[in-house]
């Protein structure tokens, strides 16, 4: 029988001590996002629309550095459960290199080019226009934003999800102010507009990036080491493109796949109402599911640490009592955003976002189907994110992702919106069609135990060239 380990002594207070900043990070990031949301809202649907495909491509990107970033994170939990700090360094030493140049190789290409690239998500050369306008401002912070997530996506994996909870708090509340002025031209600021919104991203991502090096350079636990960063080795470059290409490819592909829905709704009739109305709904759903997503993340940390330090035996008793924890979650989630929908999201907040009765009604559908998928959405990222990935079960976590993504949801939400012509809600629907299929795969690979694994190399810890 498998009995639990040692470390599952206290697995909710364990959990929740690193996943309680984790939540309260992504759900004050998320409200923000909401209201930086409502105030382009307020300019009008086509500046709202242009806002939610300009940041399709960066969402792109983004993953792609989350790709890099939690690959390397699955290395550092480990290291980190094994106390080698040197591995550490190196391997962040990797992550800066990967996320960095990517980053500034597409976002160089945006910012040069801001028409075409906008022109190829939308047939609206009005919507088109504005989204350059937005995106050629914004793209150097994601170049930014990338050494940024390396660090705290580091210092989350050793245990430290406070610094990224105070670093983006800092930074988002920081964007949301410069938002409100540069966007309405309060005092003696002026009224920008979209353009307001796009400064307001940069110059809170500058911030960003130097609040988070102060932070590092105070961090006593680890200290960072340029020469080895300088010089990861041979060893650990070819353990993290083994471990960590099948997640940057996982993210990559996935956020493609995902980016192709506001991009299918833009070809729809109705396009402004049905990709506002999706910008709405997401944005209101992200706020719900910084409860589980933070559980999940905290889940990964505890899985890495767990195999790092050796102790397999019981890994799969302790992969059933996280679930158990996070099902809960997912529901209490669901649960919330549909009390929240029904009294107050629905008959008050909607309303200020959607300029017509087609967009609030399509939002407040598009929320109801969210709050059903809570659960089962909850349950797949941290299959997926936390045991699969964490446990270095890298591939079979692509494969689960991309073929849902791919198989199922992008075609047949192409022919219900494109070819069958259904509306925005049944190409939603579709969407969340996924994950049921998503779960039933996810939970049958997680059963098979394959993903417990020690992936890192004690020759590392023994001094040995690298």
């Amino acid at each position: 029988m498998d009995k639990p380990t040692a470390g599952t002594a206290g697995l909710t207070r364990r959990l929740m001590k690193l996943a309680v900043p984790i939540i309260l990070q992504n759900l004050i990031n998320s409200s923000l996002m909401l209201i930086d949301t409502f105030m382009v809202g307020t300019l009008g649907e086509t500046e709202l629309a242009a806002l939610t495909l300009a940041n399709t491509w960066f969402f792109v990107i983004s993953l792609f550095i989350f790709g890099v970033q939690s690959g390397m994170t699955v290395l550092v939990g480990q290291y980190w459960g094994r106390g080698d700090r040197d591995a550490i360094n190196r391997l962040l030493g990797i992550g800066f290199v990967l996320g960095g140049s990517f980053s500034f190789l597409i976002c160089g290409v945006i910012a040069l080019f801001p028409l075409q690239t906008m022109s190829l998500t939308t047939s609206s050369p009005s919507i088109a226009a504005v989204a350059a306008e937005y995106a050629q401002i914004v793209a150097p912070s994601l170049v930014l934003n990338s050494f940024t997530m390396m660090i705290l996506g580091a210092q989350r994996a050793m245990e430290n999800p406070r610094m990224g909870m105070n670093v983006l708090v800092m930074s988002m509340s920081v964007s949301t102010i410069l938002n409100y002025f540069l966007i309405f031209g309060i005092g003696p600021f002026p009224e920008l507009g979209v353009r307001g919104a796009a400064l307001a991203t940069l110059l809170a991502r500058i911030l960003e990036i130097g609040v988070t090096f102060v932070f590092s350079a105070r961090d006593t636990r680890f200290i960072m080491k340029p020469r080895l960063m300088l010089r990861p080795g041979r060893v650990l470059w070819k353990d993290y493109l083994r471990i960590c290409l099948p997640v940057i490819g996982n993210e990559a592909l996935w956020g493609l796949g995902f980016s192709l829905f506001p991009i299918i709704l833009a070809y729809m009739p109705s396009n402004a109402s049905g990709v506002a109305a999706y910008a709405i709904a997401l944005n209101i759903e992200r706020v719900a599911a910084a409860l589980y997503f933070g559980v999940g993340h905290a889940i990964a940390v505890v899985v890495c640490k767990e195999l790092g330090s050796g102790r397999k035996e019981g890994m799969y008793a302790m992969g059933k009592a996280l679930l158990r924890r996070v099902l809960v979650a997912g529901s209490v989630a669901g649960g919330l955003l549909a009390v929240l929908t029904a009294f107050i999201i629905a008959p008050y907040m909607i309303p200020l976002f959607a300029e017509s009765t087609e967009t609030e009604q399509l939002a407040r559908l598009m929320l109801l189907i969210s709050c059903i998928a809570a659960p089962a959405r909850a349950v797949n990222f941290t299959i997926i994110v936390g045991i699969l990935r964490g446990g270095g079960d890298t591939k079979a976590a692509m494969i689960i992702d991309i073929i849902s993504m791919y198989a199922l949801a992008v075609p047949l939400a192409a022919l219900a919106g494109l070819v069958f012509q259904w509306g925005a809600l049944a190409v939603f629907c579709v969407m969340v069609f996924e994950e049921v299929w998503k779960f039933a795969v996810a939970w049958w690979r997680f059963k098979q135990k394959k993903w417990i694994r020690d992936v890192t190399r004690p020759a590392l810890e023994e001094g040995e060239d690298v």
